[in-house]
């Protein structure tokens, strides 16, 4: 399998035991994404999201491109929050995307993705949310 996101800031699983007592755990498991933007997840509000995984799985017979945004409350997806920028993942392959790991989100913020290909890919992320900044 080839490995994602050789870049980009991460949390040491082994740092979990820091977890806030009133984090919830979240999770969206596969979600489809095409040639549209999909959002992913919407952080509530009051809350930051902590992400623990986030990964991608090309269900397309051949190599794509994903793009992934992490977009502030109240903007857009677009080049000033691109995460992953035509991003390949060869075909029939799958893994994390690092890059994401330990990326702490903003209440109202979300996450976007989108692929170059109409038949896509599917994504899935996890972590918790919890009340504060700071405390992740």
């Amino acid at each position: 399998m080839e490995q994602f996101g050789q870049t980009g800031t991460s949390r040491s699983r082994d740092e979990k035991e820091f977890v806030p007592s009133d984090a919830k755990p979240v999770s969206k498991e596969i979600t489809p994404v095409t040639n549209s933007n999909v959002t992913l997840w919407t952080v509530t509000a009051d809350n930051f999201l902590m992400i623990e995984d986030f990964g991608v799985c090309n269900v397309a017979g051949a190599a794509i491109a994903i793009t992934v945004y992490v977009v502030p409350s109240g903007g857009a997806a677009g080049n000033g929050n691109k995460v992953y920028d035509a991003y390949p993942v060869i075909a029939n392959d799958s893994g994390s995307l690092t890059a994401l790991i330990g990326y702490q989100v903003a209440p109202l913020s979300f996450i976007v993705a989108v692929t170059d290909n109409a038949t896509g890919a599917n994504f899935w992320l996890s972590g918790y949310e919890t009340v504060g900044a700071g405390r992740l």
